[in-house]
């Protein structure tokens, strides 16, 4: 089949093969996600909520990012970075739970979760200076009610949040 470059960007291009049009990053298809669960007196989920433009609302959800952005690294070094970036937390344990593609007819990205437990406070969190994310702590069962609160408020849900709180309810966490 032939394959195309209808149009590239800084960040993104389409490709063309055959009848079929998809979307690639520029800067590599691998994403990591990052189920943040801080256990103090009990257990709490550390959400984030950044504002995105192509949905023009604010979305909540966990930490997520590019591997990559900081240069050459590995997906586990990226999920720690970005757990930083956007928390403040640092993982004393973070263990891979599974991939799977983001949007399996648009893209080949494919998301890499991670569950991240023994948490320090480095710093506030926020995101880069690109980035406007304020960050959450919610007790771990309160979580899926706090999410239905944002989403009447009129935030958009990343719906990849309940995978996590899935992980999260059935694992050990320290």
């Amino acid at each position: 089949m032939e394959k195309t470059i209808p149009y590239e960007g800084e960040y993104i291009r389409v490709v063309k093969e055959g009848n079929w049009e998809y979307v690639e990053r520029t800067n590599g298809n691998e994403v990591v996600y990052i189920v943040p669960i801080l256990n103090t007196d009990r257990k709490y989920a550390i959400f984030i909520k950044e504002y995105r433009i192509p949905l023009k609302a604010y979305v909540v959800g966990f930490p997520a990012g590019l591997v990559g952005d900081a240069g050459e690294e590995t997906i586990e070094i990226a999920a720690q970075r970005e757990l930083i970036e956007e928390t403040g937390y640092e993982a004393k344990r973070m263990r891979y739970l599974t991939k799977g593609p983001s949007s399996s007819g648009l893209s080949p990205e494919n998301i890499h979760f991670y569950l991240a437990d023994r948490l320090t406070q480095l710093t506030l969190g926020g995101g880069d200076e690109t980035e406007n994310i304020s960050v959450h702590k919610v007790p771990l069962e309160e979580a899926s009610a706090w999410l239905e609160g944002e989403m009447k408020k009129g935030s958009v849900l990343d719906v990849k949040a309940y995978l996590g709180l899935y992980f999260a309810e059935r694992m050990d966490i320290e």
